[in-house]
């Protein structure tokens, strides 16, 4: 966990190529995948919100990191969140991103936290209120485990579909 944190910490400060900053916020709806059980089911698995700091290192791709709070069907989690963007396309009033995330963190069980991993890709479509500021609708994939939750339940990991609003300024 030591060595997540440090690495978190040189990746936003000490980097020496980066050209440029801004900052993220991020709400997501998590819709499960329809059930292949014979049991009536909610979609909805839960919500999630991150503020994530942005570094530009190349013309079209960035990194980033911050932190991550997800809520789904067996827990709380909060992750340290790091990442890679790439502009795949964009116009005066529009761009197109695809952002993959790595997060590693705990959930939240009152007795004893667990170490929880949520990997994710995302595709954005932001939309420039200005030169800086952007409004984006996203879709993707993610995959979250608790791996020892397994002793306590069969659910313990999900593949999840997020959709996100997020505001970069």
């Amino acid at each position: 966990m030591r060595f997540l944190i440090l690495t978190h910490l040189f990746l936003l400060l000490f980097n020496t190529q980066l050209q440029a900053q801004n900052w993220e916020f991020q709400f997501s709806a998590i819709v499960d995948p329809i059930s292949t059980e014979n049991l009536p089911e909610n979609n909805w698995n839960g919500l999630s919100l991150s503020a994530n700091y942005q570094k530009d290192i190349f013309v079209k791709s960035s990194l980033f990191g911050g932190l991550f709070f997800h809520s789904n069907s067996w827990a709380n989690h909060t992750f340290l969140s790091f990442g890679i963007s790439y502009e795949l396309a964009s116009s005066k009033k529009y761009a197109l991103h695809a952002n993959y995330y790595m997060n590693h963190g705990i959930a939240l069980f009152s007795e004893r936290p667990l170490y929880s991993h949520l990997s994710k890709l995302m595709i954005y479509n932001d939309f420039k209120i200005n030169e800086t500021k952007h409004l984006g609708l996203g879709i993707g994939v993610q995959y979250i485990t608790t791996p020892r939750y397994s002793d306590y339940s069969l659910l313990h990991s999900r593949v999840n579909f997020p959709i996100s609003i997020r505001f970069l300024f």
